[in-house]
């Protein structure tokens, strides 16, 4: 699950560097789930999400804690409680994401049933904290098949709405779609 999470960050364009608004808040989603994309300005493959804990909470909606420290390669740090179909506050400290060093969001996770069962992402009121402060929301969808290797294989994509930059605002609304290749 959360190897899934972090590749929901890899983007057409996007090249690692964070200069633009739509960049930044493409790579807090990148740091904050973990396995949805390729992160190149945020290391989270030595973070230590629980994998067992994050899949349990989609399948038996069991909350948890999750206690994230820095490390050689992990750029983020911080506690938050997991919960299902209730939005939670996430406020973390990050490294190696250029001008900004705190991400702070209310999350949301929920199953919907269509087709195919979908989980969907929301992060709400997102604020990465820097020199010029970032806010966001942002809504991904992915299937979820729990028989194969990877459950969370097929995305369904999402939108990201850039709020403001600084004191600028641009309320501008982004088609994502974080396929793996």
């Amino acid at each position: 699950m959360i190897k899934l999470l972090t590749s929901l960050l890899l983007f057409t364009g996007l090249n690692g560097h964070t200069s633009s608004p739509k960049a930044s808040a493409i790579a807090s989603m990148k740091a904050l789930f973990p396995g949805l994309g390729d992160s190149k300005s945020i290391k989270t493959k030595g973070c230590t999400f629980q994998k067992d804990k994050w899949m349990g909470m989609i399948l038996t909606k069991q909350s948890f804690e999750e206690k994230i420290k820095f490390n050689k390669s992990c750029d983020l740090q911080g506690n938050f409680t997991v919960k299902m179909d209730t939005p939670f506050p996430v406020n973390l400290e990050v490294r190696g994401l250029k001008g900004y060093k705190r991400i702070l969001s209310n999350l949301m996770f929920n199953i919907a049933f269509e087709e195919n069962v979908v989980l969907n992402l929301a992060m709400k009121n997102t604020v990465l904290k820097g020199s010029k402060d970032l806010v966001f929301d942002l809504e991904y969808a992915l299937y979820f098949d729990p028989t194969p290797k990877d459950p969370f294989k097929k995305h369904k994509g999402g939108k990201l709405y850039i709020k403001r930059h600084g004191k600028t605002k641009i309320n501008k609304t982004y088609p994502l779609n974080f396929k793996k290749k």
